[in-house]
């Protein structure tokens, strides 16, 4: 049993740091997280326990053990169901549509639950991008919804001999606040990342023809959390 409880205890400390590099898009930061560490731990504790059961010839799945294994399900089923609601139901009130099972939005003191949701974009949450929280605990407890849009917008192209060319881009995003509830629009506003650095009177291009993209910084998910601050925690 004391072999069980310390496989069990390695796969869900490595299952979480497995998942976490996949950066699963659109995926709420804690919750998605836990969820697949879980998922890879349980298939990591099947392997473990037939290496175990090779090893020391274990004459079957005692009964405790299958109790763990039972609630291992439980918690994963539970922890999935509820993560990938409430993504769905973001992504369903960013399209237009309030959700009447959602909490109401006072303008009062206290913490109103968010959900970030990323619209039209590669980027994703993971762990400790904002506040543990602000997270809801269920569609019930929901008040806002933060809808976010994110372009990288050209500010200049600047051409050389040969055809060469360099865009500079900066990162943008449009973000609108819904009430989780009704779909009213709390609050909308413009973020801006780093300005791209400057074009240079001689660039080094590795083909004829060749057109490359400069960035500036990225817009970092602490500029999103300082302009949703005033919103989320009141006053």
């Amino acid at each position: 049993m004391v072999g069980i409880f310390f496989m069990l205890l390695f796969s869900v400390v490595s299952g979480w740091f497995i998942t976490e590099p996949l950066r699963v898009p659109n995926f709420q930061m804690t919750g998605g997280m836990i969820v697949l560490g879980f998922m890879f731990g349980f298939f990591i504790i099947l392997g473990q326990w037939a290496l175990y059961k090779t090893l020391y010839k274990a004459p079957r799945l005692f009964k405790a053990e299958l109790v763990i294994f039972i609630i291992y399900l439980v918690v994963i089923s539970f922890l999935g169901r509820a993560n990938i609601g409430l993504e769905k139901d973001a992504t369903s009130i960013c399209n237009g549509t309030g959700n009447p099972n959602a909490a109401a939005y006072p303008t009062g003191q206290g913490l109103h639950p968010i959900v970030i949701s990323y619209q039209s974009t590669g980027r994703s949450i993971k762990t400790g991008d904002y506040p543990a929280k602000w997270l809801p605990k269920n569609l019930n407890s929901l008040q806002l919804v933060a809808c976010i849009n994110e372009v990288w917008m050209p500010v200049e192209t600047c051409s050389y001999e040969a055809n060469d060319s360099i865009e500079r881009q900066q990162d943008s995003m449009d973000v609108i606040i819904y009430s989780a509830q009704t779909h009213k629009e709390i609050e909308t506003f413009r973020l801006l990342g780093g300005y791209p650095a400057v074009c240079q009177q001689v660039e080094s291009f590795s083909n004829s023809g060749e057109s490359d993209t400069r960035q500036g910084t990225a817009i970092s998910s602490q500029q999103i959390t300082n302009r949703l601050t005033h919103l989320v925690l009141y006053p």
